[in-house]
């Protein structure tokens, strides 16, 4: 698995998922045992531990679309993603091409 990273667009995307649950700053801080700055420096980018992550998987019931938000890909994790679709295409457009003129699969 590769390693994702905690960033700025991960404390916004926190934000958004603490508004989409109603669950404000200071509820977040006093559910996780630490001060409402804490949490304020998670949404300005500051990585939290995993036990706070484990809290925050609870408290905004987080779905594995929601980490994705919060640990988006790396420019060189995006750029091999877009690598593999641009070769999945280009195979997919080839059994295409090989099909129309008139090959058949066994």
């Amino acid at each position: 698995m590769t390693k994702r990273a905690w960033d700025q667009t991960s404390g916004v995307a926190l934000a958004a998922l603490m508004k989409r649950n109603n669950v404000s700053v200071v509820q977040l801080a006093q559910a996780c045992s630490v001060k409402h700055q804490a949490v304020v420096d998670w949404q300005r980018g500051k990585e939290p531990s995993q036990g706070h992550l484990a809290i925050l998987d609870q408290v905004l019931d987080l779905t594995p679309d929601d980490y994705k938000l919060l640990y988006p890909l790396t420019s060189a994790q995006k750029a091999r993603q877009v690598e593999r679709e641009r070769t999945k295409a280009a195979v997919l457009d080839g059994l295409a091409d090989l099909e129309h003129e008139g090959w058949q699969p066994r």
